[in-house]
């Protein structure tokens, strides 16, 4: 996101897909996202008081690296400063106590190992960091090899043990299911080794959680679990405990599975046409006693790439509606669609309110004028027939898969 560098890693893959860190390593990418959609706008919303002490901090932050910088450029350089151990000194700059980390520019690992390319380089594999010279009309490097094993991995040749019965062509054929695409197992160190790593809450204090949550995950079928993480919530409320441990038995053939059809969007220019043609408007609002708001908001505001960006004019009614009032304000404004939210899902609450609309809709006799949608993180796509509704959807829903709901509804009843 910050440099769109793609670097090429001389460390084997499975050097870096160690449990707990690969699975922390997503969950950080995860919180990246999250954190960088939140920080939308923060500075229209965050202002530094320039007359307050941190005014003036930020001030002096600022004299100081620009000093830093200037003073590393006089000495001749990045490297020279790192040989002068100017990095990581305790004293605040300019000053200087001297306890920096200084190293030899010229000596230490590696030194000297460091070739230069000939100008003509060229590396017969398509991955590649730096300048690979191809001959003209050459359109891929390994075809000067008939494929390099990036491109053809049958092309490794596995140097096998002499053990017949611990070789590497014994344990790649017990995993070959798992690399071939024909079976579906859990993995994080390598293909098809059934790492897991599952998550629990325990009511109970450190010592408790610990044991506890090893004997539930043996209950959960997991082999060999080890508690990897466990962190004190508080005293009152228990741990949260992170177990790793194998589960080879929950092997999956892909080709048995029942994929959901994938539904082809309406191109965003048909999309846009239509509610310039029809003058489309909509009511929406989190209903019940929820106060989720940014789900729906996401769907509605043109911020968001939300409804709004296709034209279409929303009325938000804000959290906490009656269904009541939903159907109403649709009523009185003309909507052609009525949109709600529903987060909360404790003794069912989420289908009670999407069947609450239904009713009601049919009860003021405008159920077939107009259109019906909810969504939720515990909504899916399903329960539409289940409601009684005519789109229902869940997380990752963008506002383009809720128009395109709507569209599709509008012109279904129009052909009736």
């Amino acid at each position: 996101m910050l440099t769109s560098a793609d670097i090429q890693s001389t460390i084997t893959p499975d050097e870096g897909r160690n449990l707990p860190w690969h699975h922390n390593s997503v969950r950080g990418v995860q919180t990246v996202k999250q954190t960088w959609t939140a920080l939308d706008g923060i500075k229209e919303m965050v202002t530094i008081n320039r007359e307050g002490p941190l005014g003036h901090m930020v001030r002096d932050l600022k004299e100081r690296a620009i000093g830093f910088l200037t003073e590393m450029l006089h000495v001749g350089g990045y490297f020279v400063a790192v040989e002068d151990g100017f990095f990581v000194d305790s004293a605040e700059f300019p000053e200087r106590n001297h306890d920096g980390i200084a190293r030899d520019g010229q000596g230490g690992i590696a030194e000297g190992t460091v070739v230069e390319r000939d100008p003509d380089y060229l590396a017969p594999v398509c991955d590649h960091f730096g300048n690979n010279n191809l001959p003209e009309g050459l359109n891929k490097p390994c075809d000067l090899i008939d494929g390099c094993t990036l491109c053809k991995p049958e092309k490794i040749i596995y140097i096998d043990e002499l053990d017949p019965n611990d070789s590497a062509a014994t344990r790649l054929a017990c995993t070959r299911p798992f690399r071939d695409g024909t079976a579906l197992r859990p993995e994080a160190e390598w293909a098809g080794d059934g790492v897991v790593l599952v998550q629990m809450n325990i009511p109970g204090s450190e010592d408790i959680a610990r044991e506890a949550a090893v004997e539930m995950a043996r209950k959960m079928g997991i082999t060999d679990p080890q508690v990897c993480n466990l962190q004190v919530l508080h005293p009152a409320e228990g741990c949260f405990v992170e177990v790793k441990g194998q589960a080879t038995h929950v092997d999956v053939n892909p080709s048995k599975l029942t994929i959901p059809e994938k539904i082809e969007l309406l191109p965003a220019d048909e999309l846009r046409q239509f509610v310039t043609d029809h003058e489309l408007s909509v009511v929406a609002g989190t209903v019940g006693e929820d106060e989720h708001s940014v789900g729906l908001r996401e769907i509605l505001d043109i911020k968001h790439g939300g409804i709004e960006k296709y034209g279409v004019k929303y009325r938000y009614l804000g959290t906490s509606v009656p269904v009541e009032k939903m159907v109403d304000a649709a009523i009185e404004s003309g909507a052609d669609a009525i949109l709600i939210s529903t987060i909360i899902s404790h003794n069912d609450i989420h289908r009670t309110m999407m069947r609450k609309l239904a009713d009601l809709a049919t009860e003021k006799g405008i159920r077939d004028k107009v259109v019906l949608v909810a969504g939720g993180t515990q909504v899916n796509r399903e329960m539409a027939a289940e409601t009684g509704l005519d789109a229902t959807f869940g997380r990752g829903t963008k506002g383009i898969d809720v128009l395109d709901a709507i569209v599709r509804t509008m012109r279904t009843r129009a052909e009736a």
